[in-house]
C-alpha cells in the first residue's frame, strides 16, 4: 500500500530573477537514509538532487512555471503541493553613451552614469 505524505515548498519573491527561480523545501526526517528529491517543472522532471534547495535556471522572463517536489522512501511517497511561480520581467537596457558617456575604452564615465 502506497502512503502519500505532504511537505512544504517555497519560492521567495526576493530570490527570483528574469531567468531563474530559487526553490526551497522542507527536509524529510525519516531515519538516516539519504533521500533524493525529484524536482518537476511544468510536470517534467527537471533534476534529481539530495539537498533541499535548487535554483531553476535558463528560464524565460515574465513566465509562469508550475513546480513540485517528490521523494520516495520505501513504500511512502512524499510530495509537495504544486506551486505556480513566475520569473521577473526583463528590465530596460540603457546605453550609457546616450547619457553622455564616451565609447572610448580608456574614458572614465562615472559622471555620465
Amino acid at each position: 500500500m502506497k502512503v502519500e505524505k505532504m511537505f512544504q515548498i517555497y519560492a521567495p519573491e526576493e530570490a527570483r530573477t528574469k531567468d531563474s527561480i530559487l526553490v526551497l523545501w522542507d527536509k524529510i526526517n525519516e531515519g538516516s537514509e539519504t533521500l533524493l528529491y525529484e524536482i518537476f517543472v511544468n510536470e517534467h522532471l527537471y533534476r534529481t538532487v539530495n539537498c533541499t534547495d535548487e535554483t531553476l535556471t535558463d528560464l524565460v522572463p515574465d513566465t509562469e512555471y508550475s513546480v513540485r517536489i517528490q521523494s520516495i522512501l520505501n513504500v511512502e511517497t512524499y510530495c509537495t503541493q504544486t506551486i505556480t511561480v513566475s520569473t521577473k520581467a526583463e528590465g530596460p537596457i540603457y546605453n550609457i553613451v546616450d547619457f553622455g558617456a564616451s565609447s572610448d575604452v580608456d574614458a572614465v564615465n562615472t559622471d555620465a552614469i
